[in-house]
């Protein structure tokens, strides 16, 4: 996996908090952080988006989330 080669801090968003993601994403304690799209957009140097196209997910990226990525 990615974090482990390179020492990665992964951060995920959400509607909601699901601890046993960080499981799944292979997380230790620390390595694995539920954030708001805006931190994770902030902070993140590589993004991946992992949702169906529907009517409520269409325009999640925009030109304002756009700005705040790196």
């Amino acid at each position: 996996m990615l974090k482990n080669g390179f020492n990665c801090k992964i951060l995920y968003t959400g509607p909601r908090e699901k601890p046993e993601n960080a499981k799944s994403l292979g997380g230790e304690l620390g390595s694995v952080e539920y954030v708001d799209m805006e931190t994770l957009l902030r902070e993140s140097d590589i993004v991946s988006l992992h949702q169906p196209l529907t009517e409520v997910t269409r325009g999640s990226i925009g030109a304002k989330e756009l700005e705040f990525m790196k």
